[in-house]
């Protein structure tokens, strides 16, 4: 009889154990979540809408110069990569065995010559 009662001590110990690290499992995870931000979350949103809440400024017009700066990056990037281009050479000479314009782009590490193969 000894013997079950150590057994029946064992599981209910057990039991205890278990329904404790769980409790605290579950705790932390949700705390933990709660801190983090969403996997969608725009951090670009986020200043646009610390910059509109520290500077007491409409939120719309933030954003709206910030994606005016963001099109005008893109279009000189775009530019500068179509000069480059053409400064390259003849489509027919961009890829893996004719000359690499991309390789040493300016600012930028080597490139993989598979990229230019699509540009035949």
């Amino acid at each position: 009889m000894k013997n079950i009662s150590r057994a029946k001590r064992a599981i209910v110990t057990a039991a205890i154990i278990t329904t404790i690290g769980a409790s605290v499992f579950a705790a932390v995870s949700t705390t933990y979540a709660a801190t983090i931000p969403p996997i969608n979350a725009n951090p670009a949103r986020n200043l646009v809408t610390a910059i509109a809440t520290k500077f007491n400024l409409d939120k719309d017009e933030v954003q709206a110069i910030f994606d005016e700066q963001r099109h005008q990056m893109q279009a000189g990037l775009e530019a500068n990569l179509t000069n480059h281009l053409k400064k390259a050479g003849p489509k027919n000479k961009l890829n893996h065995r004719g000359p690499h314009p991309l390789r040493h782009f300016p600012g930028k590490g080597p490139m993989s010559p598979h990229l230019l193969d699509d540009a035949k």
